[in-house]
């Protein structure tokens, strides 16, 4: 009778000792499920307490910003077959020749009679500038000068390491000294006094910049040149041209 007893105890001591290892088991691995899946803490007595969990850093995103001068490329966007070109910036400062750049739309050169407008060749190739339709000129002077003064901006020849010469087909164009001593405000192509220019410039609405005329220039032409000229000059202001061309 007694080793019966023995017997079945035994019995119960295996199978009791199994299922505490089975529960240890399933205890430990679902605290690791939940150690994995939940990186929680646990504190008590934690009323005034902030967790600050980590958070992954946003993601950066690329951003186009403002050009800040001519020597830049431009702003493209392309649609529908077409791109347009947006340079904007600051005027140049101690200059007549506030502003020029190269056409930026432009083909390898072909023949020897090309214009090679970024002043270099190799072995007789270079580039050239494609046809391309300037819509917009705006020139916004945002300082006084200290001189009365004219501005004209248009399409220009080439002229060697010097880059842009005097515009001969303009977009521009105001009359000789007539904006004021001390005026601010918009100098635009087709933008009159009336409609809220700077003063009556040129009613022309478009011109190309080609092989011809690859380079857009703006000047200021003034009884005093010093006052555009010298350091100390107080003239500032900021441009914008857009300039269209067909791919």
């Amino acid at each position: 009778m007694n080793k019966l007893k023995f017997h079945i105890w035994s019995q119960w001591g295996v199978l009791g000792l199994v299922m505490l290892l089975a529960v240890g088991l399933i205890a430990v691995k679902a605290y690791e499920n939940y150690s994995l899946s939940q990186p929680a803490s646990v504190i008590e007595h934690a009323e005034n307490v902030t967790i600050n969990q980590a958070v992954a850093p946003p993601v950066q995103e690329e951003s186009l910003g403002a050009i800040s001068d001519a020597t830049n490329l431009p702003r493209m966007m392309c649609t529908g077959g077409e791109c347009t070109a947006t340079f904007s910036g600051d005027l140049a400062d101690a200059t007549t020749t506030i502003l020029w750049f190269a056409s930026p739309f432009t083909r390898a050169t072909s023949t020897a009679s090309d214009v090679v407008i970024d002043g270099t060749t190799n072995n007789g190739y270079g580039l050239t500038a494609a046809t391309s339709t300037v819509d917009m000129v705006r020139v916004e002077v945002t300082t006084t000068a200290t001189s009365t003064y004219s501005v004209d901006c248009g399409s220009a020849a080439y002229n060697g390491r010097n880059g842009a010469s005097t515009p001969s087909v303009e977009l521009l164009s105001t009359a000789t000294n007539s904006i004021a001593t001390s005026s601010t405000g918009v100098l635009e192509n087709n933008l009159t006094a009336a409609l809220g220019g700077l003063v009556d410039g040129s009613t022309v609405e478009k011109i190309t910049l080609n092989q011809q005329y690859p380079y857009f220039t703006c000047l200021v032409t003034s009884l005093y040149t010093g006052a555009f000229t010298e350091v100390t000059n107080t003239f500032d202001g900021q441009y914008t041209v857009t300039i269209r061309n067909a791919r």
